[in-house]
């Protein structure tokens, strides 16, 4: 079985005061240098929530398919997952800043043909079950609410 893993929320802490403090500022205003590396750092720090090795059976793999954006946040996310998640099968950051990450999510689930995927966020749960094959069983993983 091929089972793939979010990242934040789900491998690792999120911490939503910073998040929401980093949406207030635009990407791609003058200072984004500056939030860039405030990401970086922010990535980097990021405690592992989840061994998804205990999600295995014998000859199951795992992969972890990321919203975050791959030319800003690649090299942080690879790190981490050497780190944390040595035996994944492949580490995917799909998102581009200012689009949903739902559609990329799915393509990419599709590509690398998951039977399981788990996410924490509601609305990407929701659209990817809308959007994928009903062979892809999504879960929903995390305390994450949406008022």
């Amino acid at each position: 079985m091929k089972i793939g893993f979010d990242m934040d929320g789900v491998l690792c802490d999120t911490d939503m005061n910073f998040l929401r403090l980093l949406e207030r500022t635009p990407p791609f205003s003058e200072d984004l240098a500056k939030r860039i590396e405030l990401e970086t750092l922010y990535f980097n720090e990021r405690k592992p929530l989840l061994n998804p090795e205990s999600f295995l059976s014998e000859g199951d793999e795992f992969y972890v398919v990321t919203g975050r954006d791959r030319k800003i946040h690649g090299e942080v996310t690879e790190t981490w997952c050497a780190k944390f998640t040595p035996n994944a099968k492949g580490v995917y950051c799909v998102g581009e800043y200012g689009s949903p990450v739902e559609d990329a999510k799915a393509r990419k689930i599709v590509e690398l043909g998951l039977d399981i995927f788990i996410d924490d966020h509601p609305v990407t749960v929701r659209k990817l079950r809308e959007v994928l094959p009903p062979s892809v069983k999504v879960l929903q993983y995390g305390g994450r609410w949406i008022k």
